[in-house]
Parts: structure tokens; C-alpha cells; sequence
């Protein structure tokens, strides 16, 4: 007999004792109470009795173990073959590696234009031969505030950005706004290399009437070509001031400078009241302009002062300046050379004298007719039938019949007493 038949009959064996002992507890009468205590002492016993068989068919099974000798050549049905997975030990790491889903990288949509790709190619601005780089303000900075007809020296300070040197023969001029009395010009007198300075002042008078006033400015090279700053060069420089406070008033006692005053006085043509000094020589409004030495017509060269004036175009072309008031006294007379600037072929103009008694009507004290034909006349007028009055001198120049080539000049004006 093998060992799994012996274990099965003790199995079977074991099996029938228990269930005798459990049909003894079915079989066994309740009603007595001595059969309920026989009872109790019968199902202690079966207990036991089961208990004892358990031991016993465990260790029968150990034993049959023990002794089995297994066959010469097992067969796959009695010892089976059991193929073992080897053990593996990961690290944290490994083991999320193992777990992670895989991530995949989104693809751009197939209907989606890809914009080109663009080089670009960074261009310099060549550097001008003539430029002002930075400006400076070494007197009157913008916005100062100054009397009326107070004079000031205006001074900047400018840089040589570009790459050609200026010299001496380079000018500063005048090109917009209000001149404040300045010269149309002046000259450099001073050679700025590139990256230098140089510094540039001009004398000036700021206006009669309170206000805001500008004037710009360029520079120009002794050939001729303008510039100034910014990225064309072509930007003027500027003085900008406010004149707060009205003229002081002229002491009537004395009579006028008609030359230190010229801007005092109040310069009228056609087109209304005209900036003193003008800014160039001007055919279409009329001009005011003071010079230091002229060429007189017949080429005749003057180094004493003189007032440029141009009457304003059209048939009834005319400029006219009307001085502050002063008390005339007896033995008072007005006198000047009058005439035409050099080349100035078809000049033909009327002189007038006129004055305003206490800013009443106009009248007219004497009046001369001048052309270019090589000639000018001094003028003396006696001013005695005035005398005592407060008086308001008006030089006044008219074209006559046209105001082409009319630079109609007053040499030394003034009163004498």
C-alpha cells in the first residue's frame, strides 16, 4: 500500500469516530436530567476523543511523509515542475521608470503656416561732414525773462559732430522768428575739428512789447552749404526768452538816438508792425536793418553807421518808424545823409520827415526824393516851431511807383541841440 492510500483509510477512519461521537449528542434523551448530565459528560468525551484522533492522524501523515520513498523517475503528474521567476531588486528610481506612462510630444497642426524666417542686417547712418552734435546754453537758457529792449550778449556753446573741421570763414546766421536786434550774420572766427567745441555769442535787444520771443539759427560753411543739428543736420539752434516788463520810459528831456533806439521805435509797413531788426533784406514786407558801413550809391564806402530801409512791395509800398516822444526846444534840428545803397540800379524812393504831436495825427515836416544815380543829399530841418512839445519823430521811406532795389539808407541821423 502506498502512502496515499494509508493516509486516506486513516482519514476515513478518523472521520467515522467523529461522527459517532456527534450522533450520540442527536440520539441522546433531554427530558431527564440525569440524561442531560450523562449528555454533557458524553459530548466532553467525544471532544476529547476528536481531539486525540486529530493528533493521532496528524502525526500518522508525518510519519508516512518521513518513510515515503519517492519513485526512481518521477512523473510530471506526481512532482510537477515549477519554474521560478528570478528576483529582481529596484531602486525607487527604477521602479517609476518601469511605471511612468510615456509622455509623447505634441505634433503642430498639418494646416498651420509656418511663417519664413527673416535675416536682417543692421545698417549705420553715415556720419554727415557737416553737423552740430550738442547744443549748450552758456548765457540767457530758455524761458529768462528780461526787460524790455534790455540788451544781452546771447552765448552757445556747439559741437563738432561731424567729420569735416570748421573754420574761420563759417558763419553763424539768422532764419526764423524774431532777430532781438542781432546782426543777420556772424562769422565764426575760430576753427572747431571734429569732437570739439567752440563757443558763439552774439549781442542782442529783446523786444519792445512783453511777450514770448524765439529766434533760430543755423550755421553755414564759406562755400555756402547750411546746417545745423539733428539726424538730417538740418535743424536750427534757438534762443527762447520772455520779455515781462514793459520800456523804461524815454526821458522826454533828451531828445532820441535814432541809431541805439532804432528798435525802440515802432516799424510799420503794409502788412502791419515789422520785427526790428528784420531778418533779411525783405521786398515783399519791408525791412529794418542797422549796419556798420556801407557801400553808398556812386561806390562811394562809409564806415559811420546807417539805418537800411526797404519799403514793403505793391503801389503803395512804404516803412515808416515812429520814435518815442521828447519836449523840443528851441534851436532843435534833425539832420542825416539820405540816399541809395550801391547796386541798387532802379532804386527810386521819397524820404519823409514826419512827426506826432502827444500820439496825435501825422504831419510832415519835409520830404526828398532820391534815386542810385550816384548821388545823396544830407538833410537839415529846423524842429524850432515845436518847441515845447512832447513830439514823436516818424521816418518814413515810400517807393515810388515800385519798390524794386529801394535799400533807402539814413547816414548818422540824429537831433542836434
Amino acid at each position: 500500500m502506498n502512502k496515499r492510500s494509508t493516509t486516506l483509510l486513516l482519514i476515513i477512519a478518523a472521520f467515522s469516530l467523529i461522527s459517532g461521537a456527534c450522533m450520540l449528542d442527536l440520539f441522546t434523551p433531554m427530558g431527564n436530567p440525569d440524561n442531560v448530565a450523562t449528555a454533557v459528560v458524553q459530548t466532553v468525551l467525544v471532544r476529547q476523543t476528536q481531539a486525540a484522533l486529530e493528533t493521532l492522524v496528524a502525526k500518522i501523515t508525518q510519519a508516512a511523509a518521513a518513510t515515503a520513498t519517492p519513485s526512481a523517475t518521477p512523473t510530471p503528474t506526481d512532482t510537477p515542475t515549477v519554474t521560478e521567476s528570478p528576483t529582481v531588486t529596484e531602486s525607487p528610481t527604477q521602479t517609476a521608470s518601469l511605471t511612468k506612462t510615456p509622455t509623447k510630444t505634441p505634433k503642430p497642426p498639418t494646416n498651420t503656416p509656418v511663417p519664413p524666417t527673416r535675416t536682417f542686417t543692421p545698417t549705420e547712418s553715415p556720419i554727415a561732414c557737416l553737423q552740430i552734435g550738442r547744443v549748450k546754453d552758456i548765457t540767457i537758457a530758455d524761458g529768462t525773462d528780461l526787460t524790455a529792449d534790455q540788451s544781452f550778449t546771447k552765448t552757445w556753446r556747439l559741437y563738432n559732430a561731424g567729420t569735416c573741421t570748421w573754420k574761420s570763414n563759417y558763419e553763424i546766421y539768422f532764419t526764423s522768428g524774431n532777430g532781438m536786434s542781432a546782426p543777420a550774420h556772424v562769422d565764426l572766427n575760430d576753427t572747431v575739428a571734429p569732437g570739439e567745441y567752440t563757443d558763439v555769442s552774439i549781442k542782442m535787444i529783446a523786444p519792445h512789447d512783453t511777450g514770448s520771443y524765439a529766434g533760430y539759427w543755423l550755421m553755414r560753411s564759406g562755400n555756402g552749404v547750411s546746417f545745423g543739428w539733428g539726424g538730417n543736420a538740418d535743424s536750427a539752434f534757438w534762443i527762447k526768452i520772455d520779455v515781462v516788463r514793459p520800456a523804461p520810459t524815454h526821458n522826454t528831456h533828451t531828445p532820441v538816438d535814432f541809431l541805439s533806439e532804432y528798435c525802440k521805435a515802432e516799424w510799420r509797413t503794409t502788412v502791419g508792425q515789422i520785427s526790428c531788426p528784420s531778418a533779411h533784406q525783405d521786398f515783399t514786407n519791408g525791412s529794418i536793418q542797422r549796419r556798420e558801413g556801407a557801400t553808398l550809391t556812386g561806390g562811394y564806402e562809409e564806415n559811420e553807421t546807417l539805418l537800411v530801409t526797404i519799403p514793403s512791395s505793391g503801389s503803395s509800398g512804404i516803412i515808416s518808424g515812429r520814435y518815442p516822444a521828447f519836449k523840443v526846444e528851441d534851436g532843435d534840428e534833425f539832420t542825416a545823409i539820405i540816399g541809395c545803397l550801391d547796386d541798387s540800379s532802379k532804386c527810386n524812393v521819397i524820404f519823409q520827415l514826419n512827426y506826432s504831436v502827444s500820439g496825435g495825427s501825422v504831419h510832415s515836416l519835409a520830404s526828398w526824393k532820391e534815386k542810385d544815380n550816384g548821388d545823396f543829399e544830407r538833410v537839415t530841418v529846423d524842429l524850432s516851431s515845436l518847441e515845447g512839445k512832447s513830439v514823436q519823430i516818424i521816418l518814413t521811406v515810400l517807393d515810388n511807383g515800385s519798390n524794386t532795389d529801394d535799400r533807402a539808407f539814413w547816414l548818422v541821423p540824429e537831433i542836434l541841440r
